[in-house]
C-alpha cells in the first residue's frame, strides 16, 4: 500500500494554483510504496486536486485502476523534470502555496474565516475565560541527570517491539512520532489543547529566562 502524505491545515492550500498542475508527468520510484526498495520509475501523471486533504490524486500509466494520492513534498520529489511540458506548468516551491486568509473557507462541516487582529486573545487557559484571573498551571523541567547527552525514553520492550517492522527490523520516523504524541486516560479532565498550550507557555517562559544559557539542561521524559 503507498504512503499517504496527509496535510493538517488543507484549506490554506491556493486551490487555484494547486489544480495548475494537473496534467504534470511524475516518476514515481518504487521506495515510494511500504516496504519495496526498488529503483524502478513509474510513468505517472496528475489526475486532480483534492480540496479537502490537500492531496494530488495521481495515476500510474502501468497501473491504471490504482490511484495515487500525494502530498506535495512527494509531487516535488517525483516531478518528472525532463518531460517536454515540464516547463509549461509554474515553479515548483518546496512548500504549498497559500491561499487568500481573509476568504471564508469551509472544512469538515464547518466554515472558518480569520478574524481582525483587534478581536485577537491570548489563550491563557480555560480558567481565565470567565475572568477568574487564575494563571496555568506551570510546567517545572525535570533536570537532567544522565550520564551523556542522550535523554532517556520510558517504554518497554513489548512495545518497542510492536514499532518495528516485522520484515527488516527497522523502525520508521512515523512510527515514533505517533508514539511520543501525548496520551490521556478517559476519565481525565486534561484535553490536548490545555496540554499543548501549557507546554508552550513554559517554552515562552525559558525563552525569557536570562540564566537559560548557563549551561544547565532539560531532560524530556515521554
Amino acid at each position: 500500500m503507498p504512503k499517504d502524505y496527509l496535510c493538517s491545515t488543507p484549506w490554506m492550500v491556493d486551490i487555484e494554483w494547486a489544480k495548475s498542475f494537473i496534467g504534470m508527468r511524475l516518476k514515481v520510484t518504487d521506495s515510494y510504496w511500504n516496504n519495496c526498495y526498488g529503483r524502478h520509475k513509474h510513468d505517472a501523471k496528475i489526475l486532480d486536486y483534492i480540496e479537502k486533504k490537500a492531496l494530488w490524486c495521481v495515476e500510474l500509466d502501468d497501473k491504471t485502476e490504482e490511484l495515487v494520492h500525494m502530498r506535495w513534498d512527494a509531487i516535488v520529489k517525483f516531478a518528472d523534470r525532463g518531460a517536454s511540458n515540464f516547463n509549461d506548468y509554474p515553479p515548483l516551491p518546496p512548500h504549498p502555496v497559500i491561499g487568500d486568509a481573509d476568504k471564508p473557507v469551509e472544512y469538515r462541516g464547518t466554515v472558518y474565516k480569520r478574524t481582525e487582529p483587534e478581536d485577537w486573545i491570548q489563550y491563557l487557559g480555560d480558567d481565565l475565560k470567565e475572568g477568574l484571573g487564575k494563571l496555568p498551571r506551570k510546567v517545572v523541567p525535570v533536570p537532567f541527570e544522565g550520564d551523556d547527552d542522550l535523554a532517556t525514553v520510558n517504554i518497554t520492550d513489548e512495545d518497542l517491539e510492536k514499532l518495528k517492522d516485522k520484515k527488516t527490523g527497522t523502525i520508521r520516523f512515523e512510527k515514533v512520532f505517533h508514539w511520543c504524541l501525548a496520551r490521556f486516560p478517559k476519565d481525565s479532565t486534561t484535553t490536548e489543547k490545555d496540554w499543548q498550550a501549557t507546554r508552550q507557555d513554559h517554552y515562552e517562559q525559558f525563552l525569557r529566562d536570562p540564566d537559560r544559557g548557563s549551561g544547565t539542561r532539560t531532560k524530556r521524559r515521554f
